[in-house]
C-alpha cells in the first residue's frame, strides 16, 4: 500500500504561497489519503477472496471434474447420434445449448518442402507472400489462393465437419456478476 507523502511545501524562492497553491496541496493530500483507503480496501478484499478460494478449492475442483465428465458424456452421446441434429443442428435442453456446429476449415499442405518448390516454380512473383523466410508455408496467404491454383499446387481444401458442442447459457445473474468482476478488474482508476 502506498503511503501518502507528508505535506511538502512547494518552493517558490521564499515568496508567500498563494491561497490557490495551498488549496491544491490540501486537495492532493485528501486525494492521496482517499487513494490509500481504497487501496487498503482492495487489498483486504483480495486477501479475503484468496482465503475463500483456498477454503473451497477442493470442492470447486471436484465440481469442475464432475462437470467435465458430464460434458464429455453428453458430447459423446451427441456424436453417436448425429442424425438427430440434421435439422435443426442445435437445440437448448435444460439451459444447455447442444448439437452440431461446423468446425474450422483446414488446408492439407502435404510435404511442405515440395509445396515450397512448386510455389517457387509456379508462382515465383508471389514467393515472398506465400513462403516464410525460413522456407515454410504462410498458411494464411495460401488459404486465400483460388481453388484452381491450390489444386495445381497439390493442396487439398478440407471443409470443416460438424462437431458436437455443449454450452451452458449464461443467466442474467451470471452476466451481471461477470460485468461486476470485469469492472473491478479494470480498476476504474
Amino acid at each position: 500500500m502506498a503511503k501518502a507523502k507528508a505535506k511538502t511545501p512547494a518552493k517558490d524562492g521564499g515568496a508567500a504561497k498563494s491561497a490557490a497553491l495551498e488549496e491544491i496541496e490540501t486537495r492532493a493530500q485528501a486525494f492521496a489519503s482517499a487513494h490509500d483507503v481504497l487501496e487498503a480496501c482492495v487489498i483486504q478484499v483480495e486477501a479475503e477472496v484468496r482465503e475463500i478460494h483456498a477454503r473451497h478449492a477442493a470442492v470447486i475442483r471436484e465440481a469442475a471434474e464432475q462437470e467435465a465428465a458430464a460434458k464429455k458424456a453428453l458430447t459423446d452421446e451427441i456424436d453417436r447420434n448425429r442424425s438427430l441434429f440434421a435439422r435443426p443442428k442445435s437445440r437448448t435442453i435444460y439451459g444447455v445449448k447442444l448439437g452440431l456446429r461446423k468446425g474450422q476449415d483446414t488446408l492439407e499442405l502435404g510435404d511442405e518442402s515440395a509445396l515450397v518448390a512448386r510455389i517457387d516454380n509456379q508462382l515465383p512473383d508471389r514467393v515472398d507472400q506465400l513462403v516464410d523466410t525460413k522456407r515454410t508455408i504462410v498458411r494464411s496467404a495460401v488459404k486465400k489462393l483460388e481453388k484452381a491454383v491450390l489444386q495445381r499446387l497439390g493442396v487439398k481444401y478440407v471443409q470443416g465437419a460438424d462437431e458436437p458442442f455443449v454450452a451452458i447459457e449464461e443467466s442474467d445473474a451470471e452476466k451481471m456478476a461477470q460485468a461486476i468482476l470485469d469492472s473491478a478488474a479494470g480498476g476504474g482508476r
